[in-house]
């Protein structure tokens, strides 16, 4: 059984926080109410605070499983709400376990299906929220929701194919790109000595490389923390 995180006030005025076991968040707040508390903030335990830096997502091949699962599960007449307590009962821990507890969640407090996943935008897309909320209105759930499994199983085999073919490519920009930072961190910096000691007038191309070996070795941190926010631009992609 879940367990939630709460924060509430008392009869008198005074502000209480805690912990309690319920099955879903409108019991949790039931049971706060039966002991005489206002819930002022309840969530559950394994969904407060950070998923830190490198938080799991759900991946199009999973999204769409739980999508054709639901649609098998809606086919068989079994209800919206036990459909979708199955699932998450059945999915292993995960942020898609997690997803799915709270749409479970706002099923249960009465809410249709395209509300309950139009509260988590980051898996579930308007377009995706759109198609559910014509589904429920044309009585043909379980066939939207087949219809939504197939494009994305499209959408992950030509994610896959692209992914492919950039493979080799973006390898051959790593490795030049690492030997291009060798050869100014090392390399360059030899040949500088022997300018200097000549005292020759020196080209601009040259110039312009003794400024990049310069930047490489004195400013390595700020290209770390460049590459790392780029890093974290594109997983926010």
């Amino acid at each position: 059984m879940p367990t939630f995180r709460y924060s509430a006030f008392t009869a008198a005025g005074g502000e209480v926080s805690g912990t309690l076991d319920a099955a879903t968040l409108n019991e949790a707040r039931l049971h706060l109410k039966q002991k005489g508390l206002y819930a002022k903030e309840i969530a559950q335990a394994d969904e407060t605070g950070s998923q830190g830096f490198f938080s799991s997502r759900v991946s199009v091949p999973d999204l769409s499983l739980a999508t054709r699962r639901l649609a098998t599960l809606l086919g068989s007449a079994v209800p919206v709400y036990e459909a979708v307590a199955t699932l998450w009962e059945q999915e292993a821990p995960g942020e898609l376990k997690r997803v799915l507890g709270r749409v479970r969640d706002r099923l249960a407090e009465g809410q249709g299906l395209a509300q309950s996943l139009s509260a988590e935008p980051r898996v579930f897309s308007e377009s995706y929220v759109g198609m559910v909320a014509a589904g429920e209105a044309s009585g043909a759930l379980e066939v939207v929701l087949e219809r939504l499994a197939e494009f994305q199983e499209d959408q992950a085999e030509v994610r896959s194919r692209v992914t492919t073919a950039l493979a080799y490519p973006a390898l051959m920009v790593l490795v030049g790109g690492g030997v291009m930072l060798f050869l100014l961190a090392f390399v360059v910096p030899k040949i500088v000595a022997v300018f200097q000691e000549s005292k020759a007038t020196l080209p601009f191309i040259t110039i312009v490389l003794i400024k990049l070996s310069t930047l490489v070795r004195e400013g390595w941190w700020l290209l770390l923390l460049i590459g790392a926010g780029l890093f974290a631009g594109a997983r926010k992609l």
